[in-house]
């Protein structure tokens, strides 16, 4: 009873409670060929005969257009489609379509074709008889909770049978933990092997729910993906698997969109459009097309529904957190909701997408091996983004660059460039770095110094990082780099961590900060050794509260960090020479602080001076002692160690 009653105030507030207006007339198989407004109101996934009653605007509407997106089988056939409102004159110009069908308010408006009445009966409640927020073509009423549940359930958007597959994969999830493993201690040698079996099944149902539910779904479990510095390999691993397998929507459906933002027909927006996608995200997919000034573009589309389903899923989401703590004392998370709600709703907005793309631009206009594409802003909306498009191969096809006569380990070093000046110089970062989202090109300057040029994408999740934070960064991997204790435990009281900044270095660097080899050489056994015994008696509880005490600029720092080091391996970078261009960034946004435009004369002197001390400095440590430990090494009778390409 208490789980009914918890779904039904879920999905409550997201049903129509619909102000029955009928239209006075309706055309069938016909649209108007231009609109004299942009569209009022959007109505997805819901009846035609709906439609014809009630477009939900706020103004009074004068017609709708319902156009139809499939047709349901015999238990459910009746059309269903998207309803476009608009509050403005219709233009009495018509065009045969077979798929539209005009729907009429004012009646001193006349259209050849038309026929009076709604064109449709209503359905009505079983028990009243009133009418209620759907209309059936037959005028049969449907049953409440067969027919009914399933046809509320398509007018808003999927919302009950998505948040049922939570729920249902929650309980799924529960019962294996109690059937499996509630019970099993720490001391069991069967331990560890009964964990990783539990939490390659919670993946597995995860990936599917993921999958199924799509939109958000897929954004959440692409962002769990990249949490490898908090969820164990099991879910990292699986659910990075959503990378690759967004659905995308029909031709027809990203056209409706298209012409619900741009208020006309799509074809008097594009010369040419590609039916197919040329790619498909978590929220959006994107087309090839030209417009009549002949530029060639990259239209990106949002899906529909994203915007009616996105309240009802954040919440599903919510409690799915709740409900994991309350049964898994041990893994503390709630406070990772704040900041994905937040991620989510600015990645949904595309002119905030526009806008973060103009500015990151800016930032890097200087820096000949980057470009942002340009978007164009006449075509471009809340819900749809033209942008320059750009012809060339994923920044993770190797063999594609290596085609274009380019080094992939130059490559590798432009992208480590770019990001470490976006984190230490400017503090506005693109925190979704995954290979779709960078191209890889020769650079089209001839006066460039550098062939390689990365093609940034995809500029919907930045993050601003905090003045204070920024400077405590860039002194963090001063104090990594050097080897600095005393920096180190000084930055772990400003980041709030205290004695956990010991743990720091292995998140950013895989060794401790009193490792004594060279940079870019793995932990020695010995070191691995004292390293497990420490942290022996560490649970996950305390790796999620580690990092809930840690400003939250540093989950998306973590996140970017993560995915340049995958791509710098994938490339054939070193670790060394990632370890550098971080080092070096970091000097120089520190010295940043020190010598601003707005300060004396003197003042700059000392901090340009400041900073080129410490970059000799810095240069020393990562260039000279490396070879001095290498001949000591060789000295003792050891072989010199190679340098590995490890990322």
């Amino acid at each position: 009873m208490r789980f009914s009653l918890a779904l039904l105030l879920l999905v409550a507030p997201a049903l129509v409670n619909a102000t029955l207006s009928p239209c006075h007339a309706n055309v069938k198989g016909k649209c108007p060929k231009l609109h004299n407004c942009k569209v009022t109101k959007v109505s997805t996934a819901i009846q035609a005969a709906e439609c014809s009653h009630n477009t939900r605007t706020h103004n009074k509407q004068t017609y709708a257009v319902f156009k139809q997106d499939h047709q349901y089988d015999g238990n459910h056939g009746y059309p269903y489609g998207d309803c476009y409102a608009y509050t403005c004159k219709i233009n009495s110009k018509m065009v045969a379509n077979k798929d539209c069908w005009t729907f009429l308010w004012d009646t001193n408006v006349k259209v050849n074709g038309t026929k009076p009445g709604v064109g449709t009966g209503c359905i009505k409640d079983p028990n009243t008889s009133e009418c209620g927020c759907e209309d059936s073509k037959t005028g049969k009423p449907l049953a409440l909770l067969s027919g009914g549940a399933y046809a509320a359930d398509e007018a808003n958007a999927k919302i009950f049978s998505r948040s049922m597959r939570v729920f249902v994969t929650g309980g799924q999830v529960v019962w294996d933990y109690r059937r499996h493993f509630k019970g099993t201690e720490r001391d069991d040698p069967d331990y560890r092997l009964k964990l990783q079996g539990l939490n390659q099944r919670i993946a597995q149902r995860l990936l599917h729910l993921c999958f199924q539910n799509g939109g958000i779904y897929t954004k959440f479990g692409q962002q769990l993906a990249t949490f490898n510095h908090g969820l164990p390999k099991e879910y990292t691993e699986t659910l990075a698997q959503l990378q690759d397998q967004a659905k995308s929507v029909s031709f027809d459906r990203a056209m409706q969109t298209i012409e619900a933002e741009m208020g006309r027909p799509w074809q008097e927006v594009f010369k040419e459009f590609d039916q197919t996608p040329i790619a498909s995200a978590s929220l959006a997919q994107v087309h090839h097309a030209v417009d009549h000034q002949g530029r060639e573009l990259a239209v990106k589309v949002q899906y529909p529904h994203l915007e009616a389903q996105m309240q009802a899923d954040i919440r599903v989401i919510k409690w799915a957190f709740q409900l994991t703590e309350y049964y898994f004392p041990d893994v503390q998370i709630q406070w990772l909701y704040p900041e994905f709600k937040r991620a989510l709703l600015s990645e949904l907005d595309f002119e905030n997408e526009k806008n973060n793309s103009r500015r990151i631009a800016a930032c890097l206009k200087h820096n000949s091996t980057v470009h942002v594409p340009v978007v164009y802003d006449e075509l471009s909306t809340k819900r749809m983004m033209s942008m320059e498009f750009t012809a060339a191969p994923k920044i993770s096809q190797i063999d594609a660059i290596k085609d274009l006569g380019l080094d992939p380990p130059q490559v590798a070093r432009a992208l480590c460039e770019v990001f470490s000046e976006m984190v230490f110089c400017h503090g506005f970062v693109h925190c979704d770095p995954h290979a779709g989202n960078i191209f890889v090109r020769r650079n089209p300057d001839p006066r460039a110094k550098r062939n390689e040029q990365l093609v940034l994408l995809d500029h919907g999740l930045y993050r601003e990082l905090d003045g204070e934070f920024r400077k405590t960064y860039c002194d963090l991997w001063r104090a990594m780099l050097m080897r600095d204790s005393a920096l180190l435990e000084d930055c772990g009281k400003r980041l709030n961590v205290g004695e956990l900044a010991k743990y720091l270095p292995l998140l950013f660097t895989y060794r401790t900060i009193n490792h004594r080899g060279r940079l870019d050489a793995s932990m020695s056994e010995s070191e691995r050794n004292a390293l497990s015994e420490d942290l022996k008696s560490m649970r996950f509880s305390n790796v999620t509260d580690f990092l809930e005490q840690l400003p939250r600029d540093m989950l998306f720092v973590f996140r970017m960090n993560n995915m340049i080091r995958a791509l710098n391996k994938e490339l054939g970078g070193t670790t060394r020479e990632r370890f550098s261009i971080m080092g070096d960034y970091a000097v120089s946004g520190h010295s940043s602080f020190y010598s601003s435009s707005s300060e004396a004369g003197l003042a700059r002197i000392w901090g340009t001076l400041g900073y080129w001390w410490e970059h000799m400095n810095l240069v020393l440590r990562l260039r000279v002692l490396d070879y001095v430990m290498a001949a000591i090494q060789y000295a003792k009778g050891g072989p010199p160690a190679k340098i590995k390409r490890v990322g």
